[in-house]
């Protein structure tokens, strides 16, 4: 089963995405903030990530920065 990572501080936006994603058979981690999205990245890496790049502790532009450097 392929994993989606999706980062996304709108609760019900997240949700909404999830459930689509999920229904189309994809496993989805859903975080609120960035730092603990990241946290999850390096233990396991998804298939595919969604990144707001607005969402709080750690801004997409700083998580895709540290994503590269690995």
């Amino acid at each position: 089963m392929k994993h989606v990572m999706l980062v996304e501080d709108e609760v019900e936006l997240a949700q909404l995405v999830r459930d689509y994603l999920e229904a189309a058979g994809f496993e989805v981690s859903m975080f609120h903030d960035g730092q603990e999205a990241y946290e999850s990245f390096q233990q396991r890496r998804p298939s595919l990530m969604i990144l707001d790049l607005m969402v709080p502790r750690m801004d997409g532009f700083e998580m895709l920065k540290r994503m590269r450097r690995n």
